[in-house]
């Protein structure tokens, strides 16, 4: 057993610190050898990275992407700590915030967040939306204290630049260029019948299902929102997180 550990921490080092000491591989010409392991298993974790942020390898290009991708993996804190490839790249949107190369592409960080958010709701636990019927049931007074449970695929997000605009042009349906003004994004993602959407809602919208997302009533989500827009439209809110089945129960938490 302390033989195969050893190995293990060798094969590691040579991997990932570009270590010298390949006494453990039986060959005339170990470096050539060895050379293979380290660029399929890097191959690989490019691989994976390109996978779940596409629009990331749009935005910068094959090449640069690519570099980009490769000191990311030089780091010890951005190596996965299982063995799935799926848990890979967490840290990559705040990596490429610090690369002083990208420095010109603020909006790199966000974008990368929003992918990785998508790439979580489409590895995400299945589940069955709730029937909207179900709350026609519970009555008028005790529907202000009802909280909703969300399906696992479902992810928040918000961001000071256009997002929108910007995932148009990585998917080449818009003519837009990029900019920097100041137009803020407020987005939902969720996977329903396989397949991942997004929906870029309002932002007292937003703000309501976020309070309903960390556990709020439904009275008090509502005040939260209309002290954003004092016109927020509490029905039609409702009507979307049942159309878009973001939910998947809720509790009746009336006394």
């Amino acid at each position: 057993m302390c033989e195969l550990l050893e190995l293990q921490r060798s094969f590691y080092s040579n991997i990932f610190k570009q270590g010298d000491n390949l006494n453990f591989i039986s060959s005339n010409f170990p470096k050539e050898r060895f050379d293979v392991y380290r660029q399929t298993i890097f191959e690989n974790m490019t691989h994976a990275l390109r996978i779940t942020y596409p629009g990331v390898w749009k935005l910068l290009g094959e090449d640069c992407a690519n570099s980009v991708a490769y000191a990311y993996s030089q780091k010890d804190q951005n190596l996965s700590k299982t063995g799935c490839l799926d848990d890979y790249g967490s840290n990559f949107p705040i990596f490429l915030s610090t690369v002083e190369k990208l420095s010109g592409l603020p909006y790199l960080k966000d974008y990368g967040h929003y992918e990785w958010l998508k790439h979580l709701a489409d590895i995400a636990e299945d589940s069955v939306s709730i029937n909207p019927h179900e709350l026609m049931k519970i009555p008028e007074d005790k529907i202000d204290h009802i909280t909703f449970h969300f399906c696992p695929s479902v992810n928040l997000f918000h961001s000071k630049y256009p997002l929108f605009d910007i995932h148009e042009i990585v998917q080449d349906v818009s003519g837009k260029t990029i900019t920097l003004k100041q137009e803020e994004a407020y987005g939902i993602i969720s996977r329903k019948d396989n397949e991942i959407y997004t929906y870029w809602v309002a932002v007292e919208n937003w703000h309501f299902i976020r309070k309903l997302f960390e556990g709020e009533s439904l009275l008090e989500s509502a005040k939260h929102a209309e002290t954003i827009n004092y016109k927020f439209d509490l029905s039609s809110a409702i009507a979307f997180i049942l159309q878009a089945e973001l939910t998947c129960n809720f509790i009746n938490n009336a006394q």
